[in-house]
Parts: C-alpha cells; structure tokens; sequence
C-alpha cells in the first residue's frame, strides 16, 4: 500500500518552494501526499510584494475532518508555520495523527542567514523549541539550530556542531540535519543520529547565489526518503545532489533567484528511488 504524508507548509502560487516542493518531490517518491496549508501567498516573500491569507482559523476545522474520516499517516512534515498559534495547532495534529510507526519531521522555519524573520518575535523560538520535542526528526538550517541552541550566530567548529545536535536531542529528536552552513565555496550540511551516535556531513559546492526553496527541497527529500526507509545519511546524500545538480542547471538559466531553482529537470532521479 502506498505510504502517506500529511504535509503542513504555506502554499506559494510563485516562486518554487513549501508546498508546491513537497507535492512535487514526495510524490516522484512515489508517495501520497496529503497537504495542509499553513498560510496561501500569491508569490514567496522574496518578491517585492506579496498577497497573504491566515490558514489559521480554518486548520482546526481541517484536522477534525481528517480525524473524522479516519486518515493515517506513515509521516508528518511540517515546514512554515506563521505564528505561534500554529505551532499549538502543529501539536495538536501530530496528538491527533501520530501512531506506533509515524514519522514526524520538523523543519523549524524561522529565520536565515544569521536572523529571525521579522515575522517573528524571540517568543517564537520558544515555541519552535516546544514543537520540536514533538518530532523524530528536524532539519534546521545553520541560523535555526543556533537559535534553538539559544546561541549567538557565530561559526562553531565541527565538533560544536555535532555537540549541539546532540544537545537538541535531549529535547526529543533522535536525528538532526543541519543544513546551509556556507564556509568559503562550499555548502555543508550536518547529520546526526542520537540512536546510533553516528554522525557525517555532506559537502557541496557554493555558486554565491541564495535561491527560493532549497532547504524546503532538502527537507522534503529527506522526509520522503526516510518515510521509504533508506538512512538519514543516504537521504542527506542524495538531498544535496538533487539541489547542487538543479541550482547548476538553474544558474545556466539566469533566472531570479526568487522563482527557486529548476528541479522539475531531475525528478525522474527520484521516481527512481
């Protein structure tokens, strides 16, 4: 029987990224997909203007009639969540769905490049810190896992990395993915399993270009991936090569880096999986 994922993201009519990434990725995997919408933006918010409608007076109604009509899920994926409204909705959907078995993957969006999204305040990383105590997995990018260690931006050595995953274990995730730490000409992105104490990394190179959407396409990726059972380490893997092999192609294009990158080229690499 086909696996299902219940995917909570914001829905973007432009710019590749949050739901429109997870459909797309997570069905080439040859899984269902189940999506709840978060918020529904005419266009990602790295355009110069946006139109934005609140989801959160709908999701409750929305969970009970999943709850009613007795749907389960093999995972739950969340992504953007626009308040911390929505983050008690969250775990209140993952108390209504989850059984023996369920995966629940949390990418804590909340910020980049060094900052919180304006959209949020410093209570919000409370809030995202309770969240994750929920998941069995979450893929913070290098700004988020230094703000739910509490920690200044700062650049921490390998050794730090993986000392803070394993800290934020401690709050329930068994496994970490830190992705987006850039040094020089590289990406790095970090794994860490509190179950087995392994950890790894996975390099890419860096083209000097931000694009739209490609830490949701790794958390997607990886969502997927481990719903299929492979390992966090072969998911990570195989993440990084579908981002580096489309932003190439993308860069090629030259098109703004608002729309995200070009991974529609690829997919068949994951139909294959």
């Amino acid at each position: 029987m086909i696996k299902k994922v219940a995917a909570i993201h914001d829905l973007s009519g432009i710019g590749r990224c949050s739901l429109s990434v997870a459909i797309t990725t997570l069905s080439a995997l040859g899984l269902q997909v189940c999506p709840m919408p978060t918020a529904i933006l005419s266009n990602q918010t790295g355009f110069s203007s946006f139109s934005f409608l609140d989801f959160t007076p709908y999701i409750e109604d929305y969970m009970k009639e999943w709850k009613k009509i007795g749907y389960h899920f093999d995972c739950i994926y969340s992504g953007f969540l626009g308040s911390s409204k929505q983050v008690d909705q969250m775990k209140q959907f993952v108390e209504f769905f989850k059984e023996e078995g369920t995966l629940v993957v949390v990418d804590p969006v909340m910020g980049d490049e060094g900052q919180l999204y304006t959209t949020y305040d410093e209570s919000y990383i409370g809030k995202m810190r309770e969240l994750i105590s929920y998941a069995d997995v979450i893929t913070p990018n290098y700004t988020e896992f230094l703000l739910l260690l509490g920690q200044s931006q700062k650049e921490l050595t390998e050794e730090e990395i993986y000392k803070g995953a394993k800290e934020l274990t401690k709050l329930g995730p068994t496994r970490i993915v830190v992705t987006g730490r850039i040094e020089e000409n590289r990406v790095y992105n970090y794994g860490f399993d509190a179950i087995t104490e392994e950890s790894f990394k996975v390099i890419i190179p860096f083209n000097q270009k931000s694009y739209s959407g490609t830490g949701d396409l790794m958390a997607s990726i990886v969502s997927g991936m481990l719903t299929k059972e492979f390992t966090l380490e072969e998911a990570v893997k195989k993440a990084a090569d579908f981002i580096w092999k489309a932003v190439v192609y993308t860069e090629e294009t030259g098109i703004r880096p608002e729309e995200g990158i070009i991974f529609e080229h690829y997919l068949g690499e994951l139909i294959q999986l």
